[in-house]
Protein backbone atom coordinates (compact mmCIF):
# COMPACT_ATOMS: atom_id res chain seq x y z
CA UNK A 1 0.00 0.00 0.00
CA UNK A 2 2.45 2.26 0.77
CA UNK A 3 5.83 3.92 -1.38
CA UNK A 4 6.28 4.39 -4.63
CA UNK A 5 4.47 3.84 -7.31
CA UNK A 6 5.44 3.95 -11.03
CA UNK A 7 2.65 4.35 -13.26
CA UNK A 8 2.19 4.11 -17.24
CA UNK A 9 -1.15 3.25 -17.84
CA UNK A 10 -4.61 2.82 -15.96
CA UNK A 11 -4.44 1.99 -12.36
CA UNK A 12 -6.55 1.09 -9.50
CA UNK A 13 -6.66 0.45 -6.15
CA UNK A 14 -8.49 2.95 -3.37
CA UNK A 15 -7.37 5.83 -5.60
CA UNK A 16 -7.49 5.30 -9.59
CA UNK A 17 -5.51 6.87 -11.81
CA UNK A 18 -6.59 6.84 -15.61
CA UNK A 19 -4.74 7.90 -18.91
CA UNK A 20 -5.45 10.43 -20.75
CA UNK A 21 -4.39 11.49 -23.94
CA UNK A 22 -1.40 14.21 -22.65
CA UNK A 23 -1.73 13.43 -19.12
CA UNK A 24 -3.15 11.23 -16.33
CA UNK A 25 -6.31 12.02 -14.12
CA UNK A 26 -6.32 11.15 -10.54
CA UNK A 27 -9.47 10.32 -8.75
CA UNK A 28 -10.67 9.46 -5.27
CA UNK A 29 -14.46 9.91 -4.70
CA UNK A 30 -15.06 13.55 -5.64
CA UNK A 31 -11.72 14.77 -6.06
CA UNK A 32 -10.35 14.81 -9.86
CA UNK A 33 -6.63 16.07 -10.05
CA UNK A 34 -4.88 16.07 -13.42
CA UNK A 35 -1.23 15.07 -13.88
CA UNK A 36 0.89 15.84 -16.98
CA UNK A 37 3.49 13.91 -17.67
CA UNK A 38 4.22 11.23 -20.19
CA UNK A 39 4.35 8.60 -16.99
CA UNK A 40 4.17 9.24 -13.59
CA UNK A 41 5.52 8.32 -10.24
CA UNK A 42 3.29 8.29 -6.99
CA UNK A 43 4.71 8.26 -3.54
CA UNK A 44 1.93 7.20 -0.73
CA UNK A 45 2.83 7.85 2.33
CA UNK A 46 1.70 7.14 6.01
CA UNK A 47 0.93 10.90 8.17
CA UNK A 48 -0.16 11.85 11.33
CA UNK A 49 -2.98 12.57 11.91
CA UNK A 50 -2.35 16.71 11.75
CA UNK A 51 -3.36 17.88 8.35
CA UNK A 52 -7.74 17.05 8.01
CA UNK A 53 -9.81 18.83 7.45
CA UNK A 54 -7.11 21.27 7.10
CA UNK A 55 -4.05 21.89 9.37
CA UNK A 56 -4.93 24.10 11.86
CA UNK A 57 -2.42 22.45 14.36
CA UNK A 58 1.22 20.73 14.68
CA UNK A 59 0.05 19.02 17.40
CA UNK A 60 -2.33 16.29 18.14
CA UNK A 61 -3.26 14.59 21.70
CA UNK A 62 -3.56 10.78 22.18
CA UNK A 63 -6.33 9.40 25.04
CA UNK A 64 -5.08 6.03 25.81
CA UNK A 65 -6.74 3.78 29.08
CA UNK A 66 -4.73 4.64 32.05
CA UNK A 67 -1.92 3.03 33.41
CA UNK A 68 -0.73 3.11 36.86
CA UNK A 69 2.98 3.13 36.75
CA UNK A 70 5.12 2.21 40.47
CA UNK A 71 8.37 4.61 41.97
CA UNK A 72 11.02 4.13 39.73
CA UNK A 73 9.87 1.18 37.29
CA UNK A 74 9.69 1.50 33.34
CA UNK A 75 7.76 0.23 30.52
CA UNK A 76 6.92 0.13 26.56
CA UNK A 77 3.72 0.21 25.68
CA UNK A 78 1.96 0.23 21.76
CA UNK A 79 -0.34 2.86 21.39
CA UNK A 80 -2.58 2.14 17.88
CA UNK A 81 -3.79 5.33 16.41
CA UNK A 82 -5.04 6.26 13.23
CA UNK A 83 -3.32 7.98 10.35
CA UNK A 84 -3.60 9.77 7.62
CA UNK A 85 -2.58 8.55 3.82
CA UNK A 86 -0.76 10.98 1.71
CA UNK A 87 -0.24 10.79 -2.13
CA UNK A 88 2.57 12.88 -3.61
CA UNK A 89 3.57 13.46 -7.00
CA UNK A 90 6.75 15.59 -7.22
CA UNK A 91 7.28 15.48 -3.74
CA UNK A 92 3.95 17.96 -4.42
CA UNK A 93 0.56 16.78 -2.62
CA UNK A 94 -2.36 15.32 -4.88
CA UNK A 95 -4.48 14.18 -1.86
CA UNK A 96 -4.69 13.94 1.68
CA UNK A 97 -7.35 11.25 3.32
CA UNK A 98 -7.62 10.03 6.55
CA UNK A 99 -9.35 7.31 9.08
CA UNK A 100 -9.86 9.18 12.37
CA UNK A 101 -12.67 12.12 13.85
CA UNK A 102 -12.00 15.19 13.25
CA UNK A 103 -11.87 16.69 16.82
CA UNK A 104 -9.97 19.04 18.84
CA UNK A 105 -9.22 19.87 21.90
CA UNK A 106 -6.99 22.11 24.23
CA UNK A 107 -4.29 20.30 26.29
CA UNK A 108 -3.77 22.98 29.14
CA UNK A 109 -5.59 26.47 29.80
CA UNK A 110 -7.83 28.04 27.40
CA UNK A 111 -6.28 31.29 27.37
CA UNK A 112 -2.76 29.89 27.24
CA UNK A 113 -3.08 26.25 26.46
CA UNK A 114 -1.80 23.97 23.36
CA UNK A 115 -4.44 23.28 20.42
CA UNK A 116 -4.57 19.73 19.65
CA UNK A 117 -6.39 16.90 17.41
CA UNK A 118 -7.93 15.01 19.88
CA UNK A 119 -6.76 11.20 19.23
CA UNK A 120 -8.25 8.15 21.04
CA UNK A 121 -5.88 5.41 20.90
CA UNK A 122 -5.43 1.77 22.15
CA UNK A 123 -2.94 0.11 23.60
CA UNK A 124 -2.19 -3.48 21.70
CA UNK A 125 0.20 -5.91 22.57
CA UNK A 126 3.00 -7.69 20.60
CA UNK A 127 2.81 -9.24 17.97
CA UNK A 128 1.26 -6.02 16.46
CA UNK A 129 -1.85 -6.96 13.69
CA UNK A 130 -1.21 -4.17 11.00
CA UNK A 131 -4.27 -3.00 9.65
CA UNK A 132 -2.80 -0.27 7.27
CA UNK A 133 -5.66 2.57 8.50
CA UNK A 134 -3.40 2.81 12.20
CA UNK A 135 0.19 3.72 12.93
CA UNK A 136 1.81 2.17 16.57
CA UNK A 137 3.74 4.83 18.87
CA UNK A 138 6.38 2.84 20.75
CA UNK A 139 6.43 4.91 24.03
CA UNK A 140 8.71 3.99 26.88
CA UNK A 141 7.69 5.43 30.41
CA UNK A 142 9.44 5.79 33.11
CA UNK A 143 8.41 7.01 36.68
CA UNK A 144 11.62 8.53 37.98
CA UNK A 145 9.53 9.81 41.22
CA UNK A 146 9.21 8.40 44.58
CA UNK A 147 4.85 7.94 43.88
CA UNK A 148 2.44 5.64 42.28
CA UNK A 149 2.12 7.93 39.06
CA UNK A 150 -0.80 7.44 35.91
CA UNK A 151 -0.52 8.08 32.46
CA UNK A 152 -3.01 8.55 30.32
CA UNK A 153 -2.49 11.47 27.55
CA UNK A 154 0.63 11.92 25.28
CA UNK A 155 1.01 15.29 23.17
CA UNK A 156 3.31 15.24 20.15
CA UNK A 157 4.03 17.58 17.33
CA UNK A 158 3.24 16.06 14.17
CA UNK A 159 6.13 17.94 12.49
CA UNK A 160 9.11 16.83 14.18
CA UNK A 161 7.44 12.92 14.41
CA UNK A 162 9.39 10.60 12.08
CA UNK A 163 7.18 7.68 10.85
CA UNK A 164 8.41 4.24 9.59
CA UNK A 165 6.36 1.93 6.64
CA UNK A 166 6.19 -1.26 5.71
CA UNK A 167 3.89 -2.99 3.27
CA UNK A 168 0.83 -2.14 5.71
CA UNK A 169 3.32 -1.57 9.04
CA UNK A 170 3.16 2.11 10.19
CA UNK A 171 4.98 3.10 13.43
CA UNK A 172 6.59 6.26 14.65
CA UNK A 173 10.03 6.66 15.93
CA UNK A 174 10.06 5.58 19.88
CA UNK A 175 8.80 8.41 22.17
CA UNK A 176 9.63 8.30 25.34
CA UNK A 177 7.27 10.04 28.31
CA UNK A 178 9.48 10.84 31.63
CA UNK A 179 7.56 11.32 34.83
CA UNK A 180 10.39 13.51 36.95
CA UNK A 181 10.39 14.25 40.68
CA UNK A 182 11.12 18.05 40.26
CA UNK A 183 9.81 19.17 37.02
CA UNK A 184 6.83 18.54 34.62
CA UNK A 185 6.77 15.29 32.55
CA UNK A 186 8.66 15.49 29.83
CA UNK A 187 8.27 13.79 25.83
CA UNK A 188 10.79 12.94 23.92
CA UNK A 189 11.57 11.55 20.43
CA UNK A 190 14.26 8.83 20.34
CA UNK A 191 15.39 9.23 16.33
CA UNK A 192 14.77 5.67 15.87
CA UNK A 193 12.82 2.45 15.07
CA UNK A 194 11.17 0.24 17.18
CA UNK A 195 10.60 -2.47 14.41
CA UNK A 196 13.15 -3.21 12.04
CA UNK A 197 12.61 -3.28 8.43
CA UNK A 198 11.03 -0.33 8.13
CA UNK A 199 11.41 2.69 5.48
CA UNK A 200 11.40 5.97 7.34
CA UNK A 201 9.74 9.03 6.54
CA UNK A 202 11.42 12.05 7.81
CA UNK A 203 9.61 14.55 9.49
CA UNK A 204 8.92 17.78 7.47
CA UNK A 205 10.12 19.71 10.31
CA UNK A 206 13.42 17.91 10.82
CA UNK A 207 16.92 19.12 8.94
CA UNK A 208 19.33 17.72 11.12
CA UNK A 209 19.38 14.81 13.86
CA UNK A 210 16.72 16.47 16.35
CA UNK A 211 16.10 15.57 19.62
CA UNK A 212 12.44 17.27 20.06
CA UNK A 213 11.12 17.66 23.66
CA UNK A 214 7.33 18.97 24.60
CA UNK A 215 6.61 19.55 28.34
CA UNK A 216 3.54 18.10 29.57
CA UNK A 217 3.28 20.22 32.42
CA UNK A 218 -0.95 20.11 32.17
CA UNK A 219 -0.67 16.64 33.50
CA UNK A 220 -0.37 13.17 31.61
Amino acid sequence: MFGKLEVSRSYKDGFSVEKKRGYYLYRRGDKRVKLVAKKIELEVRPMPPINLPEKITDFFLVNYPKLHIAPGERIVVFLKVPIEVGVFFGGEPVDIFGHCKEEFSIYGPVDGGTLARRIDGGVVEEPVKWDGKSMIIPLRIKNYTGELKGASKLLLNGSYLDIYYGKKEVATEMVKLDIRKVASPRVRYLNKSYFKGLTRVRAKGQIFKKEETIEMGWGV
